[in-house]
């Protein structure tokens, strides 16, 4: 499957014409999503450092949905090694947002410290975007972290795409930023 889905899906059974569909990647309030935006008051909610280096995850956490979210927090303590001054946020809730806690309550006794943040379900993931050294995720919220000019990792559910670079854009605008069928990532 592509970005293209839904055009053949309205062509195939709606009395659309071709010339009246534009396909476009999702919108994004690039005003709002931007690398100028404040976010102290997430740094204080969170009781992050301002010099830290942070990976932002943002995704819905059901069992279906939270692969990447688990690996991310699973290797906290080996990125911890190699990233001293590492603080992996978590953003988002569902279902499995229990396991993901509990997860993140065994990284972070590893860790010595709380390493790993868990910022539930947030209606200002601009702010979070907007504060990420890195951001990883798929789909919609990669493209509003790539509004912040975040580097940014395409990681999800459905496949792993990598440092996203001139050299695999296209291949995330087929897959609409979700990487169906690119193979899973590994620890």
């Amino acid at each position: 499957r592509d970005s293209n889905d839904l055009k053949e899906y309205l062509l195939k059974n709606y009395d659309v014409k071709e010339e009246n569909i534009i396909v476009t990647v999702n919108g994004i309030d690039t005003e709002k999503f931007s690398k100028d935006t404040e976010f102290h008051d997430v740094l204080k909610d969170l009781n992050l450092k301002e010099d830290s280096f942070k990976i932002v995850h943002v995704s819905r956490l059901d069992n279906e949905t939270t692969y990447v979210t688990k690996q991310l927090v699973k290797i906290a303590p080996r990125l911890l090694e190699k990233i001293p001054n590492l603080e992996l946020v978590i953003v988002g809730d569902g279902t499995a947002f229990e396991d993901v806690k509990s997860l993140t309550k065994e990284a972070n006794e590893l860790c010595k410290s709380e390493v790993v943040k868990l910022a539930g379900k947030r209606t200002d993931i601009y702010k979070y975007d907007s504060m990420a050294s890195l951001f990883v995720g798929v789909s919609r919220a990669t493209l509003e972290a790539m509004s912040c000019e975040k580097l940014v990792v395409v990681a999800g559910s459905e496949g792993f795409l990598g440092y996203l670079n001139n050299s695999n854009l296209e291949d995330a605008i087929k897959t609409n930023f979700t990487c169906r069928g690119l193979g899973l990532s590994d620890e």
